[in-house]
Parts: C-alpha cells; structure tokens; sequence
C-alpha cells in the first residue's frame, strides 16, 4: 500500500501514526494462551505490530483471523488516545491564552 504521509501508517480501514506502546487487552492473552506456543508468539507479534505501527501482517489465516477480532479494540484505544490528547492539547492553548 502506497504510504503519502511517511509519518502516518495506512492500512485498509485505519490511518494511526506510529505509537511507542499500545493498551494491550486482557482478552489478548487470553487468545494467546489458546494457541500452541508458536501460534502464540505469531499472534503476540501481530498484534505488537499492529498496535504500533498499524501494519495488518499475519500469513497464517488462524492468526489473521484472531488479530482481526482483536483489531477494533486495539483501533479503539489508539482513537481514545488521540482525543485525550487532543483535549489536553486544546486545554493547555486556551490557558495560554492562544484560543
């Protein structure tokens, strides 16, 4: 996928900059235990990756199907993450005076 913006990730449904870290959920380990230990570890990274970089990679359909269920909630957090920050931002502007 042609990426425009080299700070901004792009993947078929969702645009997300790149993030030092990412909420990780209770329920993707609870995924992750389900899984031998090498579908686990393939799932851990595809989640990892997804969750900080926004790249949807995942060869094996098991792990690309469990990272799509995963997806709307990692999607989720990174929205409530940047309309905090947003808010933090809008906030510390009209103290100083700027809006």
């Amino acid at each position: 996928m042609k990426n425009n913006h080299p700070e901004t990730i792009y993947d078929e449904n969702s645009v997300y900059p790149k993030y030092k870290n990412f909420l990780f959920f209770g329920s993707i380990r609870e995924s992750v235990e389900t899984l031998s230990e090498e579908e686990g570890n393939k799932l851990l990274r595809a989640v990892m990756l997804y969750g900080t970089e926004g790249i949807l990679e995942a060869e094996d359909p098991l792990i690309k199907a469990i990272l799509m269920s995963i997806k709307p909630n990692i999607d989720k957090a990174h929205a409530n993450y940047q309309e905090a920050k947003k808010r933090t931002e809008n906030y510390y502007k009209r103290k100083r005076g700027e809006m």
